[in-house]
């Protein structure tokens, strides 16, 4: 019995207690309209390190029937079907969104790069993508509350 009570003695020796110290916090920087939204002193120097399987399409292609592409196809991502591979860049995905500035319009993204504001909207990513970019983007008719599967 010594012995064992010895053993939690010399484990608790090596357990820290948690630091009273406070960590500083990097100054909040108040955004105004044409601020970048992450400050570059509030930047982490840190790597977006992620890969996506270049085979997502492939697999999408190989799980449904043609009944089921015809469906997918007349949807806004049924161009994705006719592509050969993604190949995604989470880097300059991630470089672009740390150069994003606060604007009034919530429905369009600017960035600033070089001094220069460049403009991403609903326009520029139809043209990118090749997505249908159709329907209704009024955001105050889409209908809140509990998700359909909670209520059932």
């Amino acid at each position: 019995m010594g012995s064992s009570s010895s053993k939690e003695s010399s484990r608790n020796q090596n357990v820290k207690e948690p630091m009273s110290e406070k960590i500083d916090q990097p100054p909040v920087h108040e955004t105004q309209d044409w601020d970048y939204i992450v400050h570059p002193n509030d930047r982490l120097g840190s790597r977006i390190m992620v890969s996506a399987p270049p085979d997502v399409i492939l697999t999408l292609n190989s799980k449904m029937n043609e009944a089921q592409k015809g469906l997918f196809g007349i949807g806004c991502f049924g161009n994705f079907l006719d592509l050969n591979e993604l190949h995604l860049q989470h880097q300059l995905i991630h470089k672009m969104l740390l150069m994003e500035v606060k604007q009034p319009k919530k429905i369009k993204i600017w960035f600033k790069i070089s001094g220069k504001l460049l403009r991403f909207s609903v326009e520029e990513f139809c043209g990118i993508t090749g997505l249908k970019c159709i329907g209704c983007d009024d955001l105050s008719k889409m209908k809140s509350g509990r998700p359909v599967l909670q209520q059932r």
